[in-house]
């Protein structure tokens, strides 16, 4: 990805022949191409087989956060109710419950109560309840099932071997740097990282909305700036004779995806290459940004 302090040099050389050109000759227009996502399958989930004698679950911090088989033990051994722990269940921002047939005899042999399992497997197949009392289907995806609330609410929702997370949006506001008669634009977005981290390289998108997302959706890796203590996209330019893609993210800051839509209302986004760590978000329509991290594993 092209740095914003490089855009700048690379500006300058650039316009500066640009502009002795343009006097010789009149520019051509070019015309954009777009590159239509092929659909792919969505890939297998990873299933692992646990002794029943111990349990198969990772700590609440090898799955991002997200509450975990082993979190509901630990709840349960130091004597917390049924009802404390099914409220930690309900309200729980991400679950990465393990409830295969040898998973549930370990949650049993060491004591967790039956209520407590079955809200376990309610929360992992019940849809998410929203305003106004609207719940939607449950969908098969990377992960898991995933349940979508109806089809009024727009969610972006991050799918990764670990677990989902909802994703919330952040507002930017716009930052420009000149050079010679171009001017760069930018969205600049608050904070160096993102508070959702992620150690998956390869996670997959689920974007609902009454709208097809294909053009007002796009994955897009950010700049981190020390000096400002925020993030960048770059959006567009503008020169002397004109102006391009300020709608829209820069190529050169986007990641290469594929959309498949899963039912109507319903679309996932899949990246065709792993993620290197950094930051990265959804660009989405006013500018926000539904932004999160990949860390090393």
């Amino acid at each position: 990805m092209t740095t914003r302090t490089g855009i700048f040099a690379t500006v300058i050389l650039v316009s500066t022949w640009g502009t002795l050109a343009a006097l010789a000759q009149q520019p051509q227009p070019q015309e954009s191409q777009q590159t239509q996502p092929a659909q792919v399958a969505a890939s297998p989930a990873v299933s692992q087989s646990s002794n029943a004698a111990t349990v198969s679950q990772a700590p609440a911090a090898a799955t991002g956060g997200a509450l975990a088989n082993q979190d509901i033990i630990k709840l349960s051994q130091i004597g917390l109710g049924p009802d404390v722990i099914i409220t930690k269940i309900n309200t729980a921002q991400q679950v990465a419950f393990k409830l295969d047939t040898d998973d549930l005899i370990a949650l049993k042999n060491a004591g967790v109560n039956q209520d407590v399992i079955s809200a376990m497997m309610k929360r992992s197949t019940s849809p998410i309840a929203v305003p106004g009392g609207r719940s939607g289907g449950m969908v098969d995806t990377l992960g898991g099932p995933v349940a979508i609330p109806g089809a009024d609410d727009l969610l972006v929702r991050l799918v990764t071997k670990d677990g989902t997370t909802d994703l919330s949006s952040i507002a930017g506001h716009v930052g420009t740097t000149y050079a010679f008669v171009t001017v760069l634009m930018f969205m600049d977005y608050p904070n160096l990282k993102a508070e959702v981290r992620i150690k998956d390289p390869r996670p997959s998108i689920l974007i609902q909305s009454r709208k097809s997302p294909q053009g007002r959706f796009f994955l897009v890796r950010c700049e981190s700036n020390d000096d400002d203590n925020n993030r960048s996209v770059k959006m567009g330019k503008s020169g002397m004779w004109s102006s391009k893609d300020f709608g829209a993210p820069d190529s050169d800051w986007t990641i290469r995806f594929t959309f498949k839509q899963v039912q109507p209302g319903l679309w996932r986004m899949d990246p065709e290459k792993d993620l290197t760590p950094g930051e990265y978000g959804v660009w989405g329509p006013s500018s926000e940004l539904y932004d999160f991290g990949v860390d090393h594993q």
